[in-house]
């Protein structure tokens, strides 16, 4: 799967946090950019729990890979 990383400013870098529903952390990339693809097809269909850290602000979102 495909996820594209939106931030509210457009010259955010961020941290991105991606955990599976047991909470066990499977993909993190610091330095992501607004608008930057994240490509995520070496994870296994299910639901995963999104973090998106831009300095101290830190936003959860869950992302369905089907």
């Amino acid at each position: 799967g495909i996820v594209y990383l939106k931030t509210s400013k457009a010259n955010d870098k961020c941290k991105v946090d991606i955990y599976n529903t047991s909470g066990k952390l499977v993909y993190s990339k610091e330095n992501v950019v607004n608008g930057e693809v994240i490509d995520l097809s070496m994870l296994n269909k299910g639901i995963y729990i999104v973090k998106i850290n831009t300095d101290g602000e830190i936003k959860t979102e869950k992302v369905i890979l089907k």
